[in-house]
């Protein structure tokens, strides 16, 4: 088994979830904000994070999912928080964040991700039948995401 931090994410950048604009009597316009309107808070904790800044990148984004419970970006941050986890190798903590995010917004694009990202953390601490099992839910439930692509060649490779 590798000791390294175990396979890149599919997804590099934060996914930016779908906005409704405040909008008076009139009905809400769906739009995907660009990196200009997202929130500092969040993309500066995904910023610090993906650049190795685990503890800081970790505190910010508790903060973030604290201050803003019913942002669109709750199931991100969550996601992230994960991967801080990961990236530290405290695997089983990683488990537990990518799990708020598969029971708690299981139709968010995130979901998919982090059903892999837990099928790799149990790999990482060596329990290969809940790698596997987390794996195969992965392509059950998201065939066609790109994390699915990933899991495909994890299992062919002998999770």
């Amino acid at each position: 088994m590798d000791s390294g931090p175990g396979p890149e994410t599919p997804y590099a950048e934060p996914t930016p979830a779908v906005y409704s604009a405040p909008q008076s009597n009139a009905a809400a316009t769906v739009h995907k904000p660009s990196d200009n309107e997202l929130p500092y808070a969040y993309t500066e904790a995904v910023r610090l994070t993906r650049s190795g800044n685990t503890e800081k990148g970790r505190q910010m984004l508790r903060a973030f999912i604290m201050e803003n419970p019913d942002s669109p970006l709750v199931p991100n941050a969550y996601y992230w928080l994960g991967e801080t986890y990961y990236h530290d190798k405290r695997y089983a903590q990683a488990i537990l964040t990518f799990k708020e995010v598969t029971s708690r917004f299981p139709k968010d694009p995130k979901a998919a991700a982090s059903l892999l990202k837990i099928g790799y953390s149990y790999e990482m601490l060596g329990d290969k039948n809940n790698a596997r099992f987390y794996l195969n839910a992965l392509l059950e439930d998201y065939p066609k995401s790109e994390p699915a692509k990933l899991a495909r060649k994890a299992l062919d490779e002998g999770y």
